[in-house]
């Protein structure tokens, strides 16, 4: 039976003591937590939802399905790039040394036009 106590700590020893007193308490916190998860989780779900949906988008594209080994497949491309970087270089080459001896006979034409102009007749 609960009676007037002197301090808090009385009071509680007193209802702890009684078997019934002690389940009443035990519902009202098992109400009050359920209550209050409750609560929470009502606030937090959509932003699970959220989060969930944009996960099974990452998930979508980052799932292996693909058949073939990235790592040959990468290997395949690397040669086939470097015998067209090869081609490139030779060409690029031999347009160079091309150039280099167009350069060559423009300079030759060039010194032939400025002696003629110093041979040219006077009028």
């Amino acid at each position: 039976m609960i009676v007037a106590s002197d301090t808090w700590a009385d009071f509680a020893g007193t209802i702890w003591a009684e078997p019934t007193t002690r389940w009443i308490v035990y519902a009202a916190l098992v109400v009050g937590l359920g209550v209050g998860g409750w609560r929470v989780w009502r606030k937090v779900r959509p932003w699970l939802e959220g989060i969930s949906r944009d996960l099974a988008v990452v998930k979508h594209e980052v799932k292996n399905d693909h058949k073939t080994n990235f790592r040959e497949e990468q290997d395949e491309r690397h040669e086939a790039n470097a015998g067209t970087l090869t081609t490139i270089r030779d060409d690029v080459k031999l347009i160079l040394r091309t150039l280099g001896e167009h350069g060559y006979r423009i300079g030759e034409l060039e010194h032939e036009v400025e002696n003629t102009r110093d041979r040219r007749p006077e009028q």
